[in-house]
């Protein structure tokens, strides 16, 4: 019986693999394939305009995009302290241009308002300013000494 079983054996081992090297040849028709196979696309290149740190992604990964779409957030403090430093600079700027016009435009106006000018512009102290007057701050008149003719 040894001989019966080992024959029954070795035929059922033999029918599992011709069932299924059939399956796979019948799979094997079902997809095509080649051997000079291309993929066609569109390289786009990816870069942000301005440097910074990363605070949010607003895209997931493979999702379609649209051009001019916003995929990221930038951290924009760097930025807003740029800005920031930039319109203080303006002001000043232009504070100074007042003052100096006003120098230029209206030398007899006196030391009064210049000094309000730079005191508007930030640059000086109310007490700081040079005293033109004398001790009690009146300016006196000199008698005029007129020559006369002999």
């Amino acid at each position: 019986m040894s001989r019966r079983r080992l024959a029954l054996a070795l035929g059922l081992i033999v029918l599992l693999g011709a069932g299924w090297a059939g399956t796979a040849w019948y799979r094997s028709r079902l997809s095509v394939g080649t051997d000079d196979a291309y993929v066609e696309g569109t390289v786009a290149p990816v870069s942000a305009k301005v440097p910074g740190q990363v605070m949010e992604v607003l895209v997931r990964d493979n999702e379609l995009v649209k051009a001019g779409q916003v995929v990221i957030r930038l951290d924009a403090r760097d930025y807003r302290a740029k800005a920031e430093q930039a319109r203080a600079s303006v002001m000043m700027a232009e504070r100074r241009f007042k003052v100096a016009s006003a120098r230029v435009e209206h030398p007899r106006l006196g030391r009064a308002h210049t000094e309000l000018l730079r005191l508007e512009a930030g640059r000086g102290e109310p007490g700081d300013r040079p005293r033109s007057a004398g001790g009690d701050g009146v300016a006196r008149r000199r008698p005029r000494r007129c020559a006369r003719a002999s």
